[in-house]
């Protein structure tokens, strides 16, 4: 049964993470090859999950058991015949509307067939938990397998599917796994039928720390602010690595495949990388990254990237591993993954759709770092929040200060570029030595992002200009001279 299901469980993650490329490829040479294409494009998928979370979640609420295999069979025979996976159409994007007319480009090609694909992973959870299997009292270790199968699909696709067969022989491709997989869970649905125990009443594990009572509305947003950052950060990490450090070639992928690494670690059976172990870890990375910021240091790729990029995953595992701690009785199973895909789908929204309209530069970065941070951390100690608020404030006073000072004197022709990173980097250790104290070191931090991102840009006087294409600032310098500045490349 478990091998079915897995099996099931990895076509199904594959086809959904082999088509995201497939589709946002096919639409690049309307939509432009920049980092924004394929963010508007993370986002669609994003909001097609949650879709897919609530039809299944109804399946759960108002469909009998033995009949909700064969409600989703013919929702997929259905959508095998009537959707059928083809190119875009000739089109133009319109201008100021490029997220949206992507959205629609999108559900047209792709939407129903991702969106009835996508409620396998939590229906199939839902089989295994009333079934008699000994796995039914916690089986959301399958969302660990299916976030694999993802994996898998997402780093084969530019090493093995891009370079050696033809976008048309793909969606041929595609189209037959997606037949072998309405066979899967047709096999599935009858396993479900035939193990199926009425008076099954799945019981937590000892040590689990997982209410029988309905959850309640507070742990439902922590649900979802803890599905959004990570979401969030995602695109932030996406769009600020391809347009301030390096622009290559599916650069996409990396932050997507830690994305999933994180679920997958944090779904596991088994720990790895135990939370405590994590949150220890977190100051070590942010610190430096704050000091990039600070540093302007756009011109060593090699040495930031690998930065960003591990700043994030012990980021978003933090999250996603105190999300799965909080998981429900198996009995509230749809629900919680339809909070999850809520907040993974207000992340995206909110970087693609109002991030650019509210800010004029990738404050959402900072902005996630901020909030995860203090997410990820208790506040039991918050009757010391005066201080404890004041010591993060007077750290990032100290950032912003030596920002305008070091700004003063460049204005006076003296340089002192280290001055700015070094500031930084002692009020990050200044707040790093409240660890003790987790609230004091979950402000301090959040202060830290915002200060140590913002200080640059503040004191250069730069006009800055966002749209669906990154920010471009234009720079006064000495004797006339202006610099337009997009990303790392100076006009």
């Amino acid at each position: 049964m478990l091998l079915l299901y897995s099996a099931t469980l990895l076509v199904s993650a594959g086809l959904l993470f082999v088509v995201e490329p497939l589709v946002a490829k096919s639409l690049l040479p309307i939509a432009g090859g920049t980092a924004a294409a394929w963010t508007t494009s993370a986002a669609f998928f994003q909001t097609t999950l949650l879709a897919g979370y609530l039809y299944a979640h109804a399946l759960h609420r108002w469909v009998r058991p033995k009949v909700q295999g064969v409600v989703h069979v013919l929702a997929l025979v259905a959508v095998f015949f009537v959707f059928p996976l083809r190119g875009p159409a000739p089109a133009e994007a319109p201008a100021g509307m490029e997220p949206l007319w992507l959205f629609g480009q999108l559900g047209a090609l792709i939407g129903a067939p991702f969106f009835v694909l996508s409620a396998t992973a939590p229906l199939l959870q839902h089989w295994l938990s009333i079934s008699r299997h000994t796995s039914s009292r916690d089986p959301y270790f399958l969302y660990s397998a299916s976030n694999a199968g993802s994996l898998l699909a997402l780093l084969a696709y530019p090493f093995a599917v891009e370079p050696l067969i033809g976008l048309s022989l793909q969606r041929r491709i595609w189209t037959a796994a997606f037949a072998a997989e309405i066979a899967l869970v047709a096999a599935c649905g009858v396993v479900a039928w035939r193990t199926h125990c009425p008076a099954r009443v799945a019981q937590p594990d000892v040590g689990q720390a997982r209410a029988l009572v309905a959850p309640t509305w507070w742990t439902r947003f922590r649900w979802m602010a803890l599905a959004a950052v990570p979401s969030s950060l995602l695109l932030s990490v996406t769009s600020y690595i391809s347009a301030d450090l390096a622009s290559l070639p599916l650069l996409w992928v990396g932050p997507l495949a830690i994305y999933l690494i994180t679920f997958v670690l944090a779904f596991a059976k088994g720990q790895p990388l135990p939370r405590e172990r994590t949150l220890w870890l977190q100051p070590f990375l942010l610190i430096p990254l704050f000091v990039g910021f600070t540093g302007r240091l756009g011109s060593a790729p090699l040495l930031l990237l690998p930065l960003h990029a591990f700043a994030f995953f012990v980021t978003a595992l933090a999250c996603h591993q105190t999300l799965a701690l909080a998981r429900p009785d198996p009995s509230s199973l749809t629900e919680y993954y339809v909070w999850i895909s809520a907040g993974g789908a207000l992340g995206g929204l909110f970087n693609v759709l109002v991030a650019p309209v509210a800010f004029s530069d990738v404050v959402e970065y900072p902005l996630g770092i901020a909030l995860a941070v203090l997410l990820v951390r208790p506040w039991s100690d918050r009757r010391a929040w005066v201080r404890d608020l004041g010591a993060a404030l007077g750290a990032a006073a100290a950032v912003l200060g030596t920002a305008i000072a070091v700004e003063r004197l460049r204005a006076d022709g003296v340089e002192a570029r280290l001055a700015l990173p070094l500031m930084t980097g002692l009020a990050g250790l200044f707040v790093f030595a409240s660890r003790s104290r987790p609230f004091r070191l979950a402000l301090g931090m959040a202060a830290l992002a915002g200060a140590a991102f913002g200080a640059p840009r503040v004191t250069s006087g730069a006009r800055v200009s966002r749209s669906f294409y990154g920010v471009h600032a234009v720079i006064d310098q000495r004797y006339g001279l202006q610099e337009l500045v997009h990303g790392n490349t100076l006009h």
